[in-house]
């Protein structure tokens, strides 16, 4: 055999060696240690965000045995290694109130970082929490013109925090709390004050409509409106079986008599009426059309996944799956629950959560069919973390999935 020939056949085998470790759905050796980036058991991770030039942002809670629980900020090179440019080292921590900790994260066009999550005003057992909103500078620091030196906290007398937050085009602030107060939607203006113009001094109240089962999610269409969608209780139902639930807000906060009953729109998948769905994530569609995914019961009561696509008025798209919905069973037989969610480029989306004891994936093309071509037939495994709570794409589409068990953010090739 030439020397050639041996030459050309070493990089065909190494060639198919990255081709293999690089298929949609693989762990992605090249971030942090073996694809993970471990914060520790003692931060509470929260949904990562990825910047322009590919650094990644992660808010957490970091709990201490010495110290009160503090918001802390833990910015990323593109490989995972901590961005020093960013806070101490590439650690930006916040201590408000006795105690604090942050869920949720976006970014303004101006690179400004909005954060939501809690504060603890006192001590107590267990203490009360108010609603959180901060703002910081791109280095890191609080950003002045914001609020009171960059904090605004909303003292609602009970346990509530933020859980989502979405930016509107005129610059203004929408956050999603949940707590004892039930969900309420907040708008803020851009500098921090409450906006007068919506709802009651700037809340909005949706009453009982959420069930358990997972924080809400909001997003903001092109004419103002805002969808928020959850995990609620289907109408009449006296024992609170969870459905998912959309309800639409107009500009001002009343609910849009266009959309469902009411501006409510409530869906199950048919598999009888104690079997439960859980909503893990919304995104808008072309021509004004709403994806809402996660996980429901089938008729064993055993939870797989399940998506359900609605026109802009509400009905379920009938172009869609079955009647709109679609659903997809796991292959395994271990206990399995959906938890998380992402939408990639191109109209893809992925749900995540727990194939006990690992982390499991799954993608969905834009018509609700099942992607085979990700992970091995459709289903992407790893035991490098435990579960995904959290899940980001990228802009390359490489899923950064976030797991509370340890503290861990892993890389999966998109």
């Amino acid at each position: 055999m030439t020397m050639r020939r041996v030459r050309l056949l070493a990089v065909l085998a190494i060639a198919a060696v990255l081709l293999v470790a690089c298929r949609p759905g693989d762990i992605d050796a090249s971030f942090g240690t073996n694809g993970v980036v471990t914060f520790g058991p003692n931060f509470d991770l929260g949904q990562a965000i990825v910047v322009p030039d590919g650094r990644i942002v992660v808010p957490g809670t970091l709990l201490s045995r010495t110290d009160p629980s503090h918001i802390s900020l833990r910015r990323l090179n593109v490989n995972g290694t901590p961005d020093t440019n960013f806070g101490n080292q590439g650690v930006v921590d916040t201590f408000v109130g006795h105690g604090s900790g942050a869920l949720v994260l976006v970014r303004q066009p101006d690179d400004k970082l909005v954060v939501g999550g809690f504060v603890e005003p006192g001590a107590g057992m267990p203490p009360p929490t108010e609603l959180a909103l901060l703002r910081y500078l791109p280095d890191g620091a609080l950003d002045a013109s914001f609020g009171n030196g960059g904090v605004v906290v909303s003292d609602l007398g009970s346990y509530d925090a933020i859980v989502a937050v979405v930016l509107q085009l005129d610059g203004k602030i929408v956050a999603v709390s949940d707590g004892n107060h039930g969900t309420l939607v907040v708008r803020l203006n851009p500098d921090g004050s409450a906006d007068t113009t919506f709802g009651w001094a700037g809340i909005v109240g949706l009453g009982g409509h959420f069930a358990a089962g997972g924080p809400p999610h909001v997003l903001v269409q092109p004419d103002g409106k805002l969808v928020v969608g959850a995990s609620g209780v289907r109408p009449n139902d006296p024992v609170g079986t969870a459905v998912f639930q959309l309800v639409r807000l107009t500009p001002t906060g009343t609910r849009d008599a266009s959309f469902g009953d009411n501006g409510v729109v409530s869906t199950d998948f048919g598999f009888g009426v104690d079997r439960e769905s859980f909503l893990r994530g919304l995104v808008l569609r072309a021509g004004g059309k709403l994806l809402a995914a996660g996980a429901t019961d089938d008729a064993s009561g055993r939870e797989m996944f399940a998506l359900a696509r609605y026109n802009s008025d509400g009905t379920l798209d009938s172009t869609f799956g079955t009647g709109g919905r679609v659903t997809h069973a796991m292959p395994s037989t271990n206990p399995f629950n959906v938890f998380a969610f992402a939408t990639q480029r191109y109209g893809a989306v992925v749900l995540a959560g727990i194939d006990y004891p690992r982390a499991v994936l799954a993608r969905f093309g834009p018509a609700g069919d099942f992607d085979t071509n990700f992970g091995s037939g459709g289903i992407a495994t790893s035991t490098a973390i435990q579960s995904v709570d959290v899940l980001t794409s990228q802009p390359n589409g490489a899923l950064l999935a976030g797991s509370r068990n340890g503290g861990q953010l892993a890389r999966f090739a998109g």
